[in-house]
Order: structure tokens, then sequence, then C-alpha cells
């Protein structure tokens, strides 16, 4: 503690410029035992209409630079150890996102960092590791705007892919049609030529929707455990994605999203033929931590892997 002010000296926080929502977290303690001393969150959904237009929404942009604005101002306040700003999907695809990068950092005098997709990709992956620092098969985050797949061999990562099939982005490319996502999902997937080499141990699933489905997978058999761990084996998960996939869904946001993460699940077992499927709470904030990722000088910190060979 600094004992001047009471507040860590080795804190580190991140102000996360997502799709759906702007998030600051502040991390304590060292990896692998890091803790989110705040987590917080405002729902801007900067990408709401970039499928037809292009661009960051004009109401989304406002929220967001109001909530960056406020939650730089409270992590100066709360920690005395670095602040950055990472912006994802939303801001490295749309035609206006490198205008909006520059209106934050001349309002706020703070640099913001575009991740690539291959640096979003790693930065998730990482962040998965530190909760399984050996861990083999694929790690995939779902954001807003992008889902995100690493390759991960005894805790080292190789290949990566970003696709556009984060839950808000497929919403709009589907124009809201659950009976469009599968379609979708397997043209993305298709794509990722890799991915059809199968991976036989496990597939680690991180993000939101992700763990929607963790939820309703664990209350389903009447669990309370924590989703940190959280691991199923995969012919007992694709019964429970079939009876998801089937059912009758209304249009609110928590069914969506659910059968949104059930779609996507079911792709990537599909193609990847996992043994587990593990569920994590960790991701891109705790993957910028566990690396110190800095706008200075990125490529120091986040060398590309080298692919490796799959028999």
């Amino acid at each position: 503690m600094d004992s001047a002010s009471g507040y860590p000296e080795d804190s580190y926080a991140i102000i996360d410029v997502g799709s759906n929502t702007v998030r600051l977290v502040i991390f304590l303690g060292a990896i692998p035992h890091q803790q989110c001393w705040v987590n917080i969150k405002t729902r801007c959904r900067l990408a709401e209409g970039m499928e037809e237009t292009g661009k960051l929404s004009p109401e989304g942009r406002r929220k967001a630079l109001k909530a960056v604005g406020e939650y730089l101002q409270k992590a100066e306040t709360l920690t005395r150890g670095e602040i950055q700003v990472v912006a994802t999907s939303a801001v490295r695809d749309a035609a206006n996102g490198r205008k909006f990068v520059r209106k934050i950092e001349k309002s706020f005098g703070h640099r913001v960092a575009v991740l690539s997709g291959e640096q979003e990709a790693l930065l998730c992956a990482t962040g998965v590791l530190t909760g399984y620092p050996r861990a083999s098969g694929l790690i995939v985050d779902v954001g807003g705007g992008s889902l995100e797949i690493a390759e991960a061999a005894e805790g080292e990562l190789f290949r990566t892919a970003s696709l556009p099939i984060g839950h808000v982005r497929l919403l709009e490319r589907s124009r809201n049609d659950p009976d469009r996502f599968k379609k979708i999902i397997d043209e993305e997937l298709d794509c990722v030529d890799w991915l059809a080499a199968g991976y036989k141990e496990t597939l680690y699933l991180t993000g939101g929707a992700f763990r929607s489905l963790a939820r309703a997978y664990m209350k389903g058999f009447g669990e309370t455990t924590k989703i940190q761990g959280y691991t199923v084996p995969c012919a007992e998960m694709k019964k429970f994605i079939k009876e998801v996939c089937k059912g009758k869904f209304s249009k609110k946001a928590d069914d969506i999203s659910l059968l949104i993460a059930a779609r996507l699940a079911a792709g990537l077992i599909k193609r990847a033929r996992p043994s587990f499927l593990t569920f994590s709470t960790r991701g891109l904030r705790d993957g910028c931590y566990a690396t110190r990722f800095t706008v200075e000088n990125p490529e120091t910190r986040m060398q590309p892997p080298q692919p490796v060979k799959v028999a």
C-alpha cells in the first residue's frame, strides 16, 4: 500500500473499449492469483448498426467517450500503478474507428491501443492461461464483435484466428433471425482450415455468452459451483447443446445469448473434436495484466508465435 493514500502501489488498471461495453478493471496481486479489485462496466453498444453502416454508432460513441473519461478519472484516483486503454474489434474494424480513438486521446490525454485480431486472440488466450498454465487444446473467447481462437500446447500459444461473429455482430448479420446463426457461424469457422485437424484435448471457453451456457448447464443439474474451472465431458455438453438448439426462444437478450453460445460451441466441437469443455472467467484483461501490454511498445510484449505442424 501507498502509506500516504492507502491505495495499492502494485495495481494495474485497464479500460477495455469493446463492441458492446466499456469496462474498467483494476487488478491486484501476482499472476496467477490476481484479483479484480474493481470491475465495472457501461453498456454502450458501439457496434450497433455497424453491419449496415460500417461505422461506430453515434450514440455508442457518445456513451463510450463519457465512460472512458469517467473510468480514467476513477482509475487515477484509485491506483498508483499503470493505466492502459485498449480497444477491440468494433474500433478496429469501423471506418471511423481511428477518428474515435483520436477523439479519446485528445479529450483525455491518454493513448489508446487498438488491438489487431491476432493481438486480441493472443491476449485473451494468455488471460485464460493464467488459470490453466499447462493448457493444451483450443482457447476461445466470444465478445460482442468477434470470436477469438488460439491454439495451445502445454501452455504455449501457436496459431490464432479472429472472426466477426461476436454476439452483437452475429445478431446484426443474421438480421436477428436465430435460424441463420448456424449458417453464418459455419461459414466463418470453415475459413479457419487448421481447425479441421481436430484437437483431442480440451476446448477452453470464455466470454459472457459462453458463461451463460455454463450457468444454464449447471442450473439444469442443480449445480452451484464456480464457473472458473468448470469442466464438462464433451459428450454431455453436446446433448445439452442439442436441447438448447431445439428449444423455443423468446427475444429476451439472455435467451438469445444462450442460443448464440450453443451454436458457437456446437460449431467448435464439430471441428475440434475435444474430449472436454472447460469454462473460464479470465480473458483479455487478465492477458493485458499478465503481459503488461503497453501502447508505447506492444511489439516487444506480443511476439507472434510460430505455427506448428499438426499430424
